[in-house]
């Protein structure tokens, strides 16, 4: 709101980023990821399905990989 130079400071576009995320404007976690093909409710339910790995991906339209990743917690582990 005030752009005056006082209040201004020189930063780069990476340290802008960071500052970004650390006060919750940026998040790209889940579901707002760009790249994101799932829903959190659809993670919610592949973590519940017991079914064989690649019938859940082929469901999904997903990679049997990326299945066994969500079930291990390496991704959307948050």
């Amino acid at each position: 709101q005030n752009n005056q130079s006082c209040n201004l400071e020189y930063i780069t576009k990476s340290e802008n980023t960071k500052h970004a995320y650390m006060l919750g404007l940026k998040n790209h976690q889940g579901s707002k990821h760009p790249q994101a093909k799932l829903t959190h409710n659809q993670v919610r339910l592949i973590r519940l399905d017991n079914r064989k790995q690649y019938i859940i991906a082929e469901d999904y339209h997903v990679t049997p990989g990326i299945i066994s990743q969500i079930k291990s917690g390496i991704t959307w582990n948050h």
